[in-house]
């Protein structure tokens, strides 16, 4: 199971103290720094127009060799910027299109060429769409499990810094070495319908309902 921590960054002395040792297997020896990059969208508007931009802030912290370069290649899949954002919704669209694609075709005996003919592309591009979508799905879940410590995001104005770590013992630990920064009172929690997740899945389900009903027409 995997734990979130938030860190209030203004209650550190003199910056945030790592638990020395991997936090994914516990080695202790010959540790590498890993970089984690954090993407905070940041929006300025006036009379005449919207500026959209990303700030990107940045935190160390030790891993051994053999699980640094996995971790660092989980974090950049689950970035927070544009273009990974853009990328990952890709994915999610094509395995919507996959889902839909065996619905219609065991219901209403849809083939791959009326899938072509619906996406506005030719029979291997299709092909080639919903493979990347399953190919991109098992990759983020690779990098969901292979990021053992992964800053989420700041909240508060950049007061907080919000980790999730996957080892409990490692944030337990961590917790402690941190104990003045981490002893911070929970939020009540969201209603199901504040939750950013919930109307994704009611927008998917949505346009799934619309493509069978405009297919049905």
């Amino acid at each position: 199971m995997s734990e979130v921590i938030r860190v209030a960054l203004n209650r550190l002395d003199g910056g945030i103290n790592w638990p020395d040792r991997c936090p994914a297997c516990g080695a202790t020896g010959r540790l590498s720094n890993v970089k984690a990059h954090i993407v905070r969208s940041t929006a300025s508007y006036n009379v005449v127009s919207v500026s959209v931009g990303e700030k990107v802030s940045s935190i160390n912290f030790p891993m051994c060799a053999k699980h640094a370069s996995s971790n660092e290649w989980a974090l950049t899949l689950l970035e927070g910027g544009v273009f990974m954002t853009v990328l990952r919704g890709l994915v999610y669209f094509s395995l919507f299109m996959s889902c839909f694609f065996l619905y219609q075709k065991f219901a209403n005996h849809m083939t791959l060429v009326d899938l072509a003919y619906m996406l506005g592309v030719g029979k291997v591009a299709t092909i080639a769409f919903l493979v990347f979508g399953w190919l991109g799905f098992l990759t983020l879940m690779w990098a969901k499990n292979a990021a053992n410590v992964r800053p989420l995001k700041f909240v508060d104005n950049g007061k907080i810094l919000v980790i999730r770590f996957l080892n409990d013992q490692y944030a337990t630990d961590f917790k402690r070495a941190n104990s003045k920064a981490t002893q911070i009172l929970k939020k009540p929690t969201k209603a199901f319908f504040r939750r950013p997740w919930f109307w994704i899945i009611l927008c998917i389900g949505a346009a799934f309902v619309s493509l069978v009903y405009l297919l049905k027409a």
